[in-house]
């Protein structure tokens, strides 16, 4: 009996050692493409997250936070747009 506990003890630490491990290992590559589309799906990932600017968002946040609703309305129709009701 005391050799089927340590053999099932070695297997329980085996198998979850397998499966930490594995778990560890983070999958790139997203769920619904396939391989070559996953690649340039990253890649257009990449691209836009290399032209996102931290201080060009911290200002245009800034200046959303400090702007009403109606004042938001006016900075979005200019002269010449076509007006809306809501």
């Amino acid at each position: 009996m005391h050799h089927f506990i340590c053999r099932l003890s070695i297997a329980c630490i085996t198998l979850l050692s397998a499966v930490s491990a594995q778990a560890s290992v983070p999958d790139t590559t997203p769920i619904g493409f396939t391989a070559a589309n996953a690649r340039v799906q990253l890649s257009l990932e990449a691209r836009f997250d290399a032209g996102l600017d931290a201080r060009e968002m911290r200002a245009w946040l800034e200046r959303m936070a400090g702007v009403t609703s109606e004042g938001f309305r006016f900075m979005l129709l200019s002269p010449g747009s076509s007006q809306c009701d809501a």
